[in-house]
């Protein structure tokens, strides 16, 4: 049955399996970010260092979003969401290297 619907799949000219592919990303991608923004108003709820950071973030959001194209204040916003976006992942890489290091000795 697999190998059947695989075949149908492949048979599809291949503007046809890119729309299907673009479709399917889209639809994983908002699943994930209303479980993720279900679970972190969740979170939000018990703590309040979370919430806190959850409304900073929003206020970064709409402030960016309230400037016109170009303007000083905007490119400080976009740099202000880089750092906030990244911060979280450069302290998960280097508690993972600091384990990974750990674990080896």
């Amino acid at each position: 049955m697999d190998n059947y619907m695989w075949n149908q799949i492949l048979d599809l000219p291949v503007i046809v399996q890119g729309a299907l592919g673009s479709f399917l990303f889209w639809l994983v991608f908002e699943i994930l970010r209303r479980f993720f923004n279900y679970l972190l108003t969740l979170i939000s709820r018990f703590n309040k260092n979370v919430k806190k950071e959850v409304l900073m973030y929003e206020a970064l959001h709409h402030a960016h979003n309230a400037y016109g194209l170009g303007s000083g204040e905007q490119i400080s916003f976009s740099v202000a969401s880089i750092y906030a976006s990244l911060n979280r992942f450069i302290k998960a890489v280097i508690y993972i290297c600091l384990a990974l290091v750990s674990s080896h000795c």
